[in-house]
């Protein structure tokens, strides 16, 4: 038996080599976001059963690991903040309480359990007799419509009457990030991250209630996410207003932008703070 091949924490240890994300933003009816996001760690024991992720609301759909679904539980720390309506001030000990095990670790956010059928191969290092687990990719499937910390829609609420962007909010603390994604949330953890964001191409798109019909959106699965631009529903812009065009602009490198005949862009940027906006044409 190897030294601390026992250790009850080898069950849930890992390193993460890299992670992609994929959002695609809804502006109208109702702003939404979905998300997939796809992150290969390498365990550090193939003895691994649980992958705890830090995730905060979100809402997770389905989870794959080895391209197999998996079982997961999931507890939103956001929904222990409040009471029971009948609850009053007196309770305050209760909120105090629940804040305390998260902050302790105590409670656990997103758990993705491995199988036990499912096997984690070991591989030796050239040369020696150190063995490494092969590499796993998880990918996480989920929505996100409440928004509380770290994503903020303007101009889509009745009565605002500010051009429609989004925008994400930045900080060194941990404890936002996981508020857009299912990630290593601990403040210190850096790997390669790769980013494609999906959104409507103009204000017209954007503010567009009336869902596209098929022939619109060539088929494409998330046609929700892509007005038809046709719908008269987006107050009062004129039509030079409603052919601004929407841009994502990031903090950290544009390395490819892609268009089609869809009203659609997707760009691929490494994360950073992400902004969602129209761009004049002068």
């Amino acid at each position: 038996m190897e030294p601390g091949e026992d250790d009850p924490a080898l069950a849930s240890s890992f390193t993460v080599e890299s992670q992609r994300l994929e959002l695609d933003f809804r502006f109208s009816p109702r702003q939404l976001v979905e998300g997939k996001t796809t992150i290969t760690i390498r365990p550090q024991s193939p003895k691994l059963r649980e992958i705890p992720l830090a995730c905060r609301q979100l809402k997770p759909t389905s989870v794959k690991l080895k391209g197999q679904y998996v079982p997961f539980s999931y507890n939103n720390l956001y929904d222990r903040l409040s009471l029971y309506p009948t609850a009053s001030i007196h309770q305050y000990d209760l909120v105090r309480e629940r804040i305390s095990k998260s902050e302790s670790g105590e409670k656990n956010e997103l758990i993705i359990y491995v199988p036990d059928k499912m096997r984690i191969k070991e591989d030796k290092y050239s040369g020696t007799q150190e063995t490494v687990c092969e590499s796993l990719e998880v990918e996480i499937m989920y929505t996100l419509d409440d928004f509380r910390d770290g994503l903020h829609y303007v101009g889509v609420d009745e009565g605002d009457p500010r051009y429609p962007h989004v925008y994400t909010r930045n900080t060194i603390f941990p404890g936002f990030a996981s508020c857009l994604f299912p990630c290593v949330d601990d403040g210190s953890t850096r790997y390669p991250f790769e980013l494609s964001v999906r959104y409507p191409r103009t204000v017209g798109d954007a503010l567009c209630r009336t869902p596209p019909s098929d022939a619109a959106t060539n088929g494409a699965s998330k046609a929700d996410s892509v007005m038809s631009g046709s719908d008269e529903n987006v107050g009062d812009l004129s039509e030079e207003e409603k052919a601004f065009e929407m841009r994502a602009v990031c903090s950290g490198l544009l390395t490819d932008t892609v268009s089609s005949s869809v009203p659609l862009y997707c760009g691929f940027v490494n994360l950073g703070r992400l902004l969602i906006a129209m761009t004049l044409r002068v």
